[in-house]
C-alpha cells in the first residue's frame, strides 16, 4: 500500500488502520471461499467423470466381455478430424471410446442405440515416447544406416532399427500412436520421404515406437 505524506491525527490513524485490517480480512476470507468452490468443483467434476465411466462400463459389460479395470473415457467431438483411422470407420460425434489402457483395449460405443461400434487393441505410449520414439525400418535388402544419422539429428527424438519385410521404392513415415503428426512430417521432410496413415500390408510397428520408418531401398 502507498505511504501516504499528509499528516494525520493518532484518531485518525487507528481508523484507517482499523479500516485496512477490515478490508485485508474481507479480502483473505473471500480467498478461502474462492479457493474451496474451486475445490468443490474440481472434486465434483471428476465424481462426475468416474460416475460416467462406472455408468457406461456396466452398459458395454452386456454386451461384451471387458477388462477389469476403470476405463477413461472421451466423447467424439469432429469425426472429420479421425476419418483416416480406420478404428473409427462407422462411428459419429457424440459416440463414447472407452480406453482401458492397462488391458491396451478401446471400445466405441453409441449409448442412444445401446451398440458397439467397434472395440480393438490400441497402442498405449507415454508423453515421452510419443515425441521420441522413432524406428527406421530399412527395406528387405537395404540399410538404414544414413536415414538414421539423419533422423537422430531432429530434436527431441530418439531412434531405433529394424528391418522392413519388403523392399520400399520411396521413404514412408507413419504416426503409430496418432500423437506425433507434426514430428512424423518434420522426419518425412529430413528424409526427402512422405506421410502415409496407414501401416503397409505385412509389417508391424515395433513395440514403443510412435513414429515408424520404412526406408526406400
Amino acid at each position: 500500500m502507498a505511504e501516504t505524506n499528509k499528516s494525520l491525527s493518532s484518531s485518525k490513524i487507528i481508523v484507517i488502520l482499523a479500516l485496512v485490517v477490515a478490508i485485508v480480512s474481507i479480502g483473505f476470507a473471500t480467498y478461502q471461499y474462492s479457493e474451496a468452490q474451486k475445490l468443490k468443483t474440481t472434486e465434483g467434476q471428476k465424481q462426475a467423470t468416474d460416475d460416467e465411466a462406472k455408468a457406461l462400463k456396466a452398459k458395454v459389460a452386456l454386451l461384451m466381455q471387458l477388462p477389469s479395470e476403470k476405463p477413461t473415457v472421451a466423447t467424439i467431438k469432429d469425426i472429420t478430424k479421425l476419418k483416416d483411422q480406420p478404428f473409427f470407420n462407422g462411428a459419429k460425434n457424440g459416440d463414447k471410446v472407452l480406453i482401458f489402457t492397462e488391458a491396451r483395449k478401446a471400445v466405441i460405443y453409441r449409448e442412444g442405440d445401446n451398440k458397439i461400434i467397434n472395440s480393438g487393441p490400441i497402442a498405449v505410449t507415454s508423453d515421452q515416447q510419443t515425441s521420441k520414439g522413432v524406428t527406421v525400418l530399412a527395406s528387405k535388402n537395404g540399410s538404414s544406416a544414413d536415414a538414421k544419422t539423419t533422423v537422430a539429428k531432429i530434436s527431441g527424438v530418439t531412434v531405433g532399427e529394424g528391418k522392413a519385410t519388403k523392399n520400399y521404392t520411396k521413404t514412408q513415415v507413419l504416426d503409430v500412436s496418432g500423437n506425433s503428426a507434426d514430428k512424423a512430417k518434420e522426419v518425412a521432410a529430413a528424409l526427402g520421404g512422405e506421410v502415409i496413415t496407414t501401416l503397409p500390408s505385412g509389417e508391424t510397428a515395433p513395440a514403443g515406437a510412435s513414429i515408424v520408418v520404412f526406408v526406400k531401398r
